[in-house]
């Protein structure tokens, strides 16, 4: 079992180190560092691993809104400045897909952390 749990805790600091920075906790992130840390009860893992669920619907959510605004923004005709604007919602689409993925990964992490620490 410890080298589970090692494993786990190895994948998870992999994961924060790799990570894009709104993945992790920073100011203005809904997942404290102190939490993350702190974690060590089964609802204590499970409450963060809900803070990344919530997180990375917020963070799809943002993706989809920039997805669509690149279409607008994309259509065919439109001015050259458009043209731009849409380029750059494409890339935070990207982003906040990824940086979601992210998200729900620590999210299963912290699942199996909880599930470990239950036995």
């Amino acid at each position: 079992m410890n080298t589970i749990k090692t494993s786990l805790a190895a994948g998870l600091a992999a994961l924060l180190l790799s990570a894009a920075p709104a993945t992790y906790a920073t100011a203005d992130s809904p997942v404290s560092a102190a939490q993350i840390e702190s974690a060590r009860t089964p609802a204590e893992h499970e409450a963060v691993a809900k803070l990344f669920e919530d997180e990375a619907a917020h963070l799809t959510q943002k993706s989809e809104m920039h997805g669509d605004m690149a279409k607008t923004f994309g259509a065919p005709g439109l001015k050259p400045t458009q043209a731009a604007i849409a380029r750059h919602c494409v890339a935070l689409e990207r982003e906040y897909r990824a940086a979601a993925k992210d998200n729900l990964a620590l999210a299963a992490l912290h699942h199996r952390m909880a599930r470990e620490a239950s036995k």
